[in-house]
């Protein structure tokens, strides 16, 4: 029979390896912050004093500390100030979150020396 193709002879399989998620947090950085926190606090990137920039460092090395993902730590960011309430009075969603973050390094630092003194 002219119209059937002959059968090939053994095929090689072909492994092929599964692309992994990448597990390292990568985004755009303006000022060493991801422009997703100035995007969350509705900052303007250029027109941020030196005082918000020092505060957005330390909420965001701390929602990246635990963080796989940008999502993850935005999530924990607005869990956070979901957790602490509306602003009252003269403070802004950056300060009020700022104070609890730099609480919460002074209570870890505390625990950390204690338990070194305890060994």
């Amino acid at each position: 029979m002219e119209g059937i193709a002959k059968t090939a002879g053994q095929l090689t399989p072909i492994t092929v390896a599964p692309i992994s998620p990448n597990n390292g947090i990568s985004t755009l950085n303006y000022e060493e912050i991801p422009v997703d926190v100035y995007r969350h606090f509705d900052l303007n990137m250029g027109l941020v004093e030196s005082k918000d920039i020092d505060e957005l460092k330390a909420i965001s090395s701390w929602a990246f500390k635990d963080a796989e993902t940008v999502g993850d730590a935005m999530l924990n960011i607005r869990n956070l100030e979901m957790k602490l309430g509306t602003p009252t009075g003269h403070e802004s969603r950056i300060n009020r979150v700022s104070n609890w973050v730099r609480l919460q390094k002074q209570i870890d630092d505390l625990k950390n020396r204690q338990e070194s003194i305890a060994v």
